[in-house]
């Protein structure tokens, strides 16, 4: 919106600057857990606005077990920001509501249940037993630019091919601002080295796909209709996730895996498990956490090290056995 476009009441302005002061997608998880919060005092016959901080903590106790410690924090914050935006007193750090969700955590735990990270052996699988059509190379390139970037799946799906900048060697892909960059200010940009070996390249698949679809302009991934006809649009976030789940089934294949135990592993991966991967596949290879931190874009090494921590268990624990 440019400046002359902004509404002349004061009041407005200001009700435009808080909107614009947290991301589109924080936006719709504060509204969302705001209508679900609604709809539980709705049930019980409590008032949602102003709430109390004994609602508040029959509210948590009443979805403990079912929604993620992690889940049940944010949806503090959303009360939080809707009692402020209508001039009411509310602090998610109140003492009792923070001991219910202590015992929360205590009782049921607070690891995350994340996707399971893919590996680079699996990787190889997937992309082996794609098809060789238009969508078989689409998919490959995202696999792979997705794995080897640290990608989140809404960061692969907004790519666009001015984005991109081929180099000897590799590939630059500058995102205008990612999760972490709210206001727009800074930029995040990815380096994809060209494979070493004969295993799989995403810089060769990335300019494959390209090539085959004729791209100059617009969006980098694309939907594809059953007739192998691109569409001029971008590809839906949620899609990277079933392209991911599809081509897993070869992974689990080149396990030895099969009926039930297969279908468990395709269950446990998802769109988040090729950022995951890099982050454990890097950490395992032994990259400094910093260089991983710079190529995922996480703001907080907290988050990181749910990937890293479990990957250096486990190269201690080698390291460990060599001496026995």
């Amino acid at each position: 919106m440019a400046p002359t476009d902004l509404p002349e009441d004061t009041a407005d302005r200001l009700a435009l600057y808080r909107a614009a002061s947290r991301a589109p997608s924080t936006r719709r998880a504060y509204r969302s857990d705001w209508t679900h919060f609604q709809a539980w005092c709705t049930e019980v016959g409590q008032p949602a606005l102003p709430t109390s901080v004994d609602a508040v903590c029959q509210y948590l106790a009443a979805h403990a077990g079912t929604l993620r410690a992690t889940t049940l924090d944010r949806r503090l914050a959303a009360l939080a920001a809707y009692h402020r935006a209508a001039g009411h007193a509310f602090d998610p750090g109140n003492h009792e509501i923070r001991a219910v969700l202590s015992g929360i955590r205590r009782v049921h735990g607070a690891r995350p249940q994340g996707k399971e990270a893919l590996t680079p052996d699996d990787m190889r699988a997937m992309v082996a037993g794609l098809p060789r059509s238009l969508a078989g190379a689409r998919d490959r390139a995202m696999l792979l630019l997705g794995f080897a970037g640290g990608f989140r799946r809404s960061e692969l799906a907004a790519l666009e091919i001015s984005m991109l900048d081929f180099r000897a060697g590799g590939l630059v892909v500058h995102l205008p601002g990612g999760k972490t960059d709210q206001d727009g200010s800074a930029s995040l940009i990815k380096g994809i080295a060209c494979a070493s070996d004969d295993g799989p390249c995403p810089v060769a698949a990335v300019k494959d796909w390209v090539m085959r679809a004729h791209l100059s302009e617009g969006p980098l991934f694309r939907p594809i209709d059953r007739f192998g006809r691109i569409q001029e649009a971008f590809l839906r976030p949620r899609a990277v996730a079933r392209i991911v789940c599809k081509a897993a089934g070869w992974a689990a294949e080149a396990r030895g895996l099969s009926g039930r135990r297969a279908r468990a592993f395709v269950a446990s991966l998802g769109a988040h498990s090729l950022r995951a991967g890099f982050a454990s596949s890097a950490a395992m290879a032994g990259a400094p956490e910093w260089a991983i931190q710079r190529q995922t874009g996480h703001q907080r090494r907290q988050t990181l090290w749910q990937y890293i921590r479990p990957a250096d268990a486990l190269a201690t624990s080698r390291m460990a056995r060599t001496g026995l």
